[in-house]
């Protein structure tokens, strides 16, 4: 979002670092995903795994990178089950807010 360019294998490094004196925030990286998840239910009726053998998720999120270093990040998770999930309350989806901290070298 900040025009940053992102490079897979390191971290983004902002254009202007996070300086609160300076008015400068570092920078900022919309995300998504979508995934599906499949599994036998077999594993379900062997008694093996409890839940739902099929899902789908899907989620935001926001990356800040305040320097080379140090990474915030929060994401919305949006989880659709195929069946019941018993021991989760009977709830056929969830709703999840995720926050993470990472300092990395």
């Amino acid at each position: 979002m900040t025009g940053e360019e992102k490079n897979n294998s390191r971290s983004v490094n902002p254009k202007k670092q996070f300086n609160p004196k300076e008015w400068t925030w570092g920078a900022l990286e919309l995300a998504s995903r979508f995934e599906i998840v499949r599994s036998d239910q077999e594993l379900i009726d062997t008694g093996f795994a409890t839940g739902s053998d099929d899902l789908w998720a899907a989620t935001g999120g926001l990356n800040w990178y305040l320097n080379r270093h140090v990474r915030t990040q929060v994401n919305y998770v949006f989880t659709k089950f195929d069946d019941i999930v018993v021991n989760a309350g009977n709830r056929d989806h969830e709703h999840a807010l995720l926050f993470r901290f990472q300092f990395s070298l």
